[in-house]
């Protein structure tokens, strides 16, 4: 019953940084023609693998999102969201997204 538990505490901790991925592109998106507004970017991905290489899935579970700005480019307005590149984030993370909600669902 250990290993389900476990399973699950790690599916609700990557759907948890896969919503807040969401809602920082979301954000993004809303402020796509608001002049200096530097879009944002959510890592977690590189910090997790590597606490869960290293120490194992207790370490890994402790690694948080990040909410960093973005090195995209900026526009003339000083702005640099780019609808297209938000778009495709949102698309992929939607997929991810639904298959940790799969996993989940054949978990239980």
């Amino acid at each position: 019953m250990k290993i389900l538990d476990e399973n699950l505490d790690l599916l609700a901790k990557l759907m948890s940084v896969s919503s807040k991925r969401h809602e920082v592109h979301a954000a993004n998106l809303a402020n796509l023609n608001t002049p200096g507004y530097v879009a944002r970017d959510v890592k977690f991905e590189a910090a997790f693998r590597n606490a869960l290489k290293e120490s194992g899935p207790g370490s890994a579970m402790n690694v948080e999102a990040a909410v960093v700005e973005s090195d995209a480019p900026k526009k003339a307005d000083g702005n640099s969201v780019h609808l297209e590149r938000e778009f495709n984030v949102l698309q992929k993370n939607q997929m991810i997204f639904n298959v940790y909600a799969q996993i989940l669902k054949h978990e239980l």
